[in-house]
């Protein structure tokens, strides 16, 4: 009797709903998966952690702007003007 692992899979390559015994590259491609969803998850929340770092919120770069006496600041590279709804009417 064979000491591989059986699978019952709906992506087998014999058709789906049937126990197959994966071959090395069935195993190689399902972990390739596995840590390709694993790389694309973890970029996604060093990307948000970096902005966070990067840019504080609009309110607080808003805020820092306006109380230092600037008439324009600048948040994620655009510029902005330190006027509130009020004053530009």
């Amino acid at each position: 009797m064979s000491k591989k692992k059986q699978l019952y899979s709906e992506d087998n390559p014999h058709g789906s709903g049937i126990w197959y015994h994966p071959t090395r590259a069935d195993l190689w491609e399902h972990t390739n998966k596995a840590k390709k969803k694993k790389r694309k998850k973890i970029k996604k929340i060093a990307k948000k952690i970096t902005e966070s770092v990067m840019y504080p919120s609009f309110g607080t770069s808003f805020s820092k702007a306006r109380s230092s006496g600037k008439s324009t600041f600048m948040w994620k590279g655009k510029k902005y003007h330190t006027k509130t709804k009020e004053e530009v009417k």
